[in-house]
């Protein structure tokens, strides 16, 4: 095990479980491709991760705290769907938000000093019969106000070693390209999302362009997503992907369809703006939070917002690009449910 827990007290919860008032932050397409842990070999501990650029994504989690009178970035907890190869003979592991190496940019900091959070000890539960996979979900005893709001961080699970694998160990699901992830081929580079820890190996870090992994954030502030609703005109279209293809849309080639989700805890509506520019650095609104967008020129609206009915934590909306390629785009939403606040903003580039 990666000795290297946080003395933070956390409750383990299974999906569907944990009250509502956590929203789910995830990088996920919404197709699992195959499990795995990493670039580490079995015999060494692994620590796939999901890297949040900070182009791509500002101010998650934040939200205005009374009491510190100012604006932070807030967790209170993780979401995990890991594999267990031999759940007969359980298995500890870990979930934490790293932060990113200073001298090595879109990369993590491997060492202690790179957790930001870190939650031990966790266990899945006993099975038998086989490989079995589980949502789980950490939700922290008292909320981490500490998550980056504009630089890129990184989401991490810390499997143990097991020179038996794949017979035994523990993996986490991944989301690929070309297996339910689409983002268009060729046009800009796009930034790599995913990388893996191996701590004993050459190299330590190693990224990756193609997938994503299955590990989120928790937070009390309401989130927006922006995703791929994928064209017919596509060979194999699919639902709406909120991995990313959400982020490297086919606009004119396909004239693959904007979509956003809003996340919040409980029924309410949120209209997004969007900006045709890049994000600018984030300002405190006090309890509004931070405004992520460029306001020269004003923002557009889109034109229908995103309804999260009663019994419900999500809604979506969606926009027609016109099939046509608009370069870089930034979005974020208001959620005027209560209290009045902005989400989080994410970026587009539309080809």
């Amino acid at each position: 095990m990666i000795p290297r827990a946080a003395p933070l007290l956390a409750t383990v919860l299974f999906a569907g479980t944990a009250s509502a008032q956590h929203n789910l932050f995830e990088v996920w397409c919404g197709h699992s491709a195959f499990s795995s842990r990493g670039h580490a070999p079995p015999a060494r501990d692994a620590e796939p991760c999901t890297r949040i650029p900070a182009a791509w994504f500002c101010s998650v989690g934040a939200l205005w705290d009374p009491g510190a009178s100012s604006v932070v970035g807030r967790a209170t907890g993780f979401q995990v769907l890991i594999q267990d190869q031999d759940p007969a003979s359980q298995e500890p592991f870990s979930l934490a938000l790293l932060a990113e190496n200073a001298a090595l940019p879109g990369e993590p900091e491997p060492s202690p000093a790179g957790d930001l959070l870190r939650i031990g000890g966790l266990i899945a539960p006993p099975g038998s019969g086989g490989a079995a996979a589980w949502t789980i979900r950490v939700v922290l005893a008292t909320p981490f106000d500490g998550v980056p709001c504009d630089r890129d961080w990184f989401l991490s699970a810390g499997l143990p070693a097991n020179p038996t694998w794949p017979v035994d160990g523990l993996s986490v699901h991944i989301g690929r390209v070309g297996f339910g992830d689409d983002p268009i081929g060729g046009g800009a580079t796009r930034t790599h999302l995913a990388c893996s820890i191996d701590r004993g190996g050459i190299p330590i870090v190693r990224t990756q362009l193609d997938r994503t992994i299955r590990v989120g954030l928790l937070t009390e502030a309401p989130l927006l997503a922006a995703g791929t609703l994928t064209s017919p005109l596509r060979t194999n279209p699919r639902p709406t992907q909120y991995g990313i293809g959400g982020i490297y849309p086919d606009h004119t080639g396909a004239c693959d369809t904007l979509a956003f989700r809003v996340r919040r805890p409980g029924p309410g509506i949120a209209w997004v703006l969007g900006q045709f520019m890049a994000f600018a650095p984030p300002t405190p609104m006090g309890t509004l939070a931070n405004l992520c967008l460029p306001i020269i020129p004003p923002p557009f609206v889109v034109p229908t917002p995103a309804l999260i009915p009663g019994g419900a934590t999500e809604g979506e909306t969606t926009m027609s690009p016109l099939c046509t390629a608009w370069g870089r785009m930034s979005f974020q939403a208001i959620d005027l449910s209560g209290p009045v606040q902005f989400t989080n903003a994410v970026g587009v580039l539309s080809q």
